[in-house]
């Protein structure tokens, strides 16, 4: 069964592999970077079930729910997933939120993720820019490179049978990061290219899609 979440993410295209492969071991720790600070929490991590069903419509058919993602996810048996998107314009308030886009393995209905992305932070009502991977659920390490909105990204997880490769490449300021780890328990169960809506903290719902 493929699942499909219904809101497509514009600009984005997904490329997934459909080779199995052994789950590695061991997980990566915490990088400090200076404009996450102020987070209260971090960008991408498992998906999210509401404790309720949306209420003021009716529940398509083979359609899920999540407080948090919003995109295009697989099921099944992955050893790669890769995307291209383009970095947002955050447009601000006083109130303090925060955006993620990235591509990854698991987390759909398992307990880990391994992702890259950027991100857009409204915080003191000006929009922060900036990029990072993940080995969820250890915390975010985040890149020291300069992220503009217009800025063009290419992104991708693959499985290598004895850890995950994660590379994130900001095609329009030349640079770019391969980060090779490992991690405990993963499944290779899924794929994602996700959005994760404007946020202070508590997600709005939004829809995955089974077909």
């Amino acid at each position: 069964m493929v699942r499909r979440w219904c809101i497509p993410l514009a600009g984005t295209a997904l490329v997934i592999g459909s080779m199995a492969a052994s789950a590695p071991a061991a997980a990566a720790g915490r990088a400090p970077h200076a404009t996450a600070a102020a987070r209260q929490i971090g960008p991408g991590g498992q998906m999210i079930r509401p404790g309720s069903p949306l209420t003021g419509r009716g529940r398509p058919r083979n359609q899920d729910q999540s407080t948090n993602w919003s995109g295009y996810a697989a099921t099944g048996s992955f050893t790669s997933v890769s995307a291209n998107w383009t970095e947002p314009t955050g447009h601000c308030t006083s109130a303090t939120r925060y955006s993620a886009f990235w591509v990854g393995l698991d987390g759909l209905n398992d307990n880990t993720v391994e992702q890259t992305g950027s991100e857009v932070d409204c915080s003191g009502g000006s929009p922060v820019y900036y990029s990072w991977y993940e080995m969820y659920p250890a915390p975010a390490h985040y890149f020291s490179n300069t992220v503009r909105p217009g800025d063009r990204f290419s992104g991708s997880v693959t499985s290598t049978g004895g850890g995950y490769t994660l590379v994130l490449q900001d095609i329009t300021r030349g640079w770019k990061h391969t980060v090779n780890k490992t991690q405990n328990g993963a499944a290779n169960s899924s794929a994602e290219v996700i959005t994760e809506a404007p946020s202070g903290g508590s997600f709005s719902d939004t829809w995955l899609r089974a077909s």
